[in-house]
């Protein structure tokens, strides 16, 4: 289909403007040339609807960005506000401008003196570098912290450490004069501690020798060298360390003078005070070798007894031993064996028990004395017994009826596997069970 062409007056078909919706007619330059024929008029539509859509949008965004604007500059003046009177005694209220800060930073500086210095310090230490205020801030900053680093290494010649290690922590990390002020710290905080350190070896030499009142007077000149800028530690240390040997001093004397009464029960209480003493203590040094013969008099004693087939005393002296941790493990095997050993007798002559009942019981002294180890004082005595203990658990198995199930037994006849024993001296009861006879 052709495209309708124009009318006499330019214009196509339909496509009529109202007289009232056409705007003024747009003069185009005419030609140099008289000749020519005047330009033709170019007609603009005039939509009431189209211009006022057009002007609510240029409005909306107008306001939009006067809106946002006007939110970043009242922010920004309530950082950089100053409050008529400044309130630089509530500096820590929210409300307060950053810029009423430095405004008290600066008051404070200019009223002289070193506490007022380090005061407008603290105001602005926590300020990083991308803070609207630093780059006004930062030569005040580095001024100040100048100020205090000369003032420290004064306080240092004065030998006022403590003042002067305190100054130089108060130079913020954004200052130009930090890496000074941390190297001047670190080379007076390792005098420091040399200082105490010298002290803490004079109160570790009457800790030794029980010089109560030297070391007491050695723990008060180290907190006196410390101050409260920097601690090394050691005076904690030193108390913990005090009081821990006046306690095992305390013990070791209530022990020894138990150990000297007649009686091993008197040598079993002494063994259970030295034991409660702090191991690292310079008392326990010196007391353990003789908790040490204490302990293995006992194992002796316990062993004797053992032999002796005095059971219950062979356990008692061995339980004895158990306190002192550095000899509870052979302990712990003396006393395996003797209830072992409690066991295969009385499964052998418990009267009117029947077989099945006496084969149990020998089975558990097996199994009892099958753990204790080979580096043992006791395992040759432990494997000594088991031949025979194996033997009369086979004849008793054998006179059982019905059998004794041989699932609990199994391993009986080969090489013993089953963990039975636990760390400490099983309870195992010498009383067997009765079984009606069949």
């Amino acid at each position: 289909m052709l495209a309708p062409s124009p009318d006499s007056d330019g214009q196509l078909p339909g496509a009529a403007i109202p007289e009232g919706d056409r705007l003024a007619p747009i003069a185009v330059e005419s030609s140099d040339d008289p000749a020519a024929p005047p330009p033709p008029a170019i007609d603009l539509p005039r939509s009431p609807a189209l211009w006022q859509g057009l002007f609510n949008w240029i409005t909306l965004s107008l306001a939009a960005t006067c809106a946002s604007s006007t939110t970043a500059v009242v922010a920004y003046q309530d950082l950089i506000a100053i409050e008529p009177d400044l309130p630089c005694d509530r500096l820590s209220a929210p409300s307060l401008s950053d810029r009423t800060r430095l405004s008290c930073a600066q008051q404070s500086a200019s009223q002289g003196g070193l506490p007022n210095l380090v005061a407008a310090l603290q105001i602005v230490a926590d300020w990083p570098v991308s803070h609207p205020l630093f780059s006004e801030m930062e030569p005040l900053l580095d001024q100040w912290s100048a100020t205090v680093v000369r003032e420290a290494k004064t306080k240092a010649v004065q030998q006022h450490l403590d003042w002067a290690m305190a100054l130089a922590m108060e130079v913020p990390s954004t200052s130009a004069a930090y890496g000074e002020a941390q190297q001047l710290l670190h080379g007076w905080q390792q005098t420091r501690y040399q200082e105490v350190a010298a002290v803490y070896g004079q109160a570790q030499t009457a800790l030794q020798q029980q010089q109560w009142a030297t070391a007491h007077a050695a723990l008060a000149t180290m907190a006196k060298l410390e101050g409260r800028a920097w601690q090394t530690g050691l005076v904690p240390q030193l108390t913990q360390e005090i009081e821990a040997e006046q306690r095992a001093s305390e013990l070791w004397s209530q022990a020894r003078q138990q150990a000297t009464l007649e009686g091993n029960g008197f040598l079993i209480e002494a063994i259970a005070l030295a034991s409660a003493m702090d191991r690292n203590t310079y008392r326990w040094q010196q007391a353990q070798p003789l908790v040490e013969q204490w302990s293995q008099h006992l194992l002796d004693e316990s062993l004797a007894a053992w032999y002796a087939g005095d059971l219950n005393r062979a356990i008692t002296l061995a339980q004895g031993v158990l306190p002192y941790s550095e000899r509870a493990t052979p302990a712990t095997h003396l006393v395996w064996l003797s209830q072992a050993r409690q066991l295969a007798l009385a499964s052998l002559e418990q009267v009117n028990l029947a077989p099945a009942a006496r084969a149990i019981g020998l089975a558990q002294a097996l199994l009892i004395a099958q753990q204790i180890p080979p580096d043992s004082p006791v395992h040759a005595q432990a494997m000594a017994s088991i031949p025979t203990w194996r033997a009369q658990w086979q004849q008793q198995r054998a006179a059982a009826s019905p059998p004794v199930p041989s699932g609990p037994t199994t391993g009986l006849d080969r090489s013993p596997t089953v963990p039975i024993a636990p760390a400490i001296a099983p309870p195992v009861s010498v009383q067997q069970p009765q079984f009606s006879p069949p």
